[in-house]
């Protein structure tokens, strides 16, 4: 893996993994770490500090978001305005007796 954030490597991981990675010394290899996929041996070739990106670098993806969460939103209240409008009855078929 490389260039992934300690919160990626924790989802995809685990804590320990993910703990073990945050405090490990650059350019060594880690003792044996274990997580749910096995063992692995890390070496951390760089870290690098986060940052929090510029608007301009992610509004693509925080338009994309709130598109698709206003579909949704419109989506539901359509569906729970036919819920109240309509009556849905189920009725079962009677079970034919076993000969």
């Amino acid at each position: 893996m490389t260039n992934d954030s300690a919160s990626r490597i924790r989802a995809t991981f685990g804590e320990e993994v993910a703990a073990a990675v945050e405090t490990m010394p650059v350019h060594r290899w880690s003792e044996p770490i274990a997580s749910g996929f096995g063992l692995h041996l890390i070496r951390l070739e760089d870290r690098i500090p986060g940052r929090l990106p510029s608007l301009e670098e992610v509004r693509p993806e925080v338009e994309r978001e709130w598109s698709r969460e206003l579909r949704q939103r419109t989506r539901d209240g359509y569906l729970e305005s036919l819920s109240q409008r309509y009556q849905v009855t189920i009725e079962w078929p009677e079970p034919s007796p076993q000969s």
